[in-house]
């Protein structure tokens, strides 16, 4: 089972593709679903595959909320992976180092800040992030905040869109009204950082406003190559997904074991 935080969002349906490759590649039965973005449905949705399902690999919008269902999940003998948080009730964690990568991020914001002249402690940067409390959210701030504050650059806002890209318009929108100045926009993932984009390039304010974002996508690379952003990280959502259920997949046939893997 794959059950996604949602199925609009482009990045999560990269890694549905992928996770279908996976699976017809070594035979087994995928069930994709998801929460709709909420996280009541996203415990509904784990909850119906139970009976389904030998293995689950979960992007749970709260893991707090599933204390129960894994729970349920142990008494069946369902095993359970969570994908960028993390649970003493499932075999592991799936997911990147979201901390280290925001870092780097932040770093290359730092070199863009710099280009475009004065002092680094005169700059200002407004965020887009995603789900407040969720571990991947957490630290793909916090490197980049990290950095941000050795460099003396200022952090305006930091508003949550729970990764959605018509939230994100909105609140791009009050950004531009609230600040005059911005010099930089970090976006948590392309598709949030993508619209807020259009919104920059729309007020014609992009010429002060540089932006950094997070995935990849064909979007996002697109508009580095038209100079609508400034930088995208790599994360390919394809890949992702395919190895989201591929490992799973391993750990079932016992070819991967999650206590000797380390970080």
């Amino acid at each position: 089972g794959l059950i996604q935080q949602d199925l609009t969002n482009p990045f999560h349906l990269g890694e549905v593709e992928g996770a279908k490759a996976c699976a017809a590649k070594y035979g087994f039965e995928l069930v994709v679903t998801s929460g709709d973005g909420k996280i009541d449905k996203q415990v509904e949705a784990f909850d119906g595959l139970l009976g389904q399902c030998d293995i689950i690999s979960i992007n749970t919008l709260d893991v707090t909320a599933f204390e129960n269902s894994f729970k349920k999940a142990a008494e069946m003998g369902v095993k359970v992976v969570v994908q960028h948080s993390w649970s003493d009730q499932s075999l592991g964690t799936i997911g990147f180092d979201e901390y280290a990568m925001s870092t780097e991020v932040g770093e290359y914001a730092v070199e863009v800040l710099k280009s475009q002249g004065g002092e680094l402690s005169e700059k200002q940067v407004v965020l887009l992030t995603g789900n407040d409390g969720q571990g991947l959210n957490e630290n793909r701030i916090g490197g980049f905040v990290s950095v941000m504050e050795a460099n003396n650059v200022t952090i305006l806002a930091a508003e949550p869109t729970n990764w959605d890209g018509t939230t994100a318009v909105t609140k791009m929108e009050n950004y531009l009204q609230a600040y005059d100045k911005i010099d930089m926009l970090y976006g948590l993932s392309d598709s949030v950082t993508y619209p807020a984009a259009l919104v920059i390039k729309n007020a014609d304010r992009r010429d002060e406003i540089s932006i950094c974002s997070i995935d990849g996508s064909a979007d996002a690379i697109q508009a580095v190559i038209d100079g609508d952003m400034d930088s995208t990280y790599l994360l390919a959502s394809q890949y992702t997904g395919y190895y989201k259920v591929l490992i799973p997949y391993l750990a079932m046939t016992g070819e991967y074991d999650f206590t000797t893997q380390g970080d």
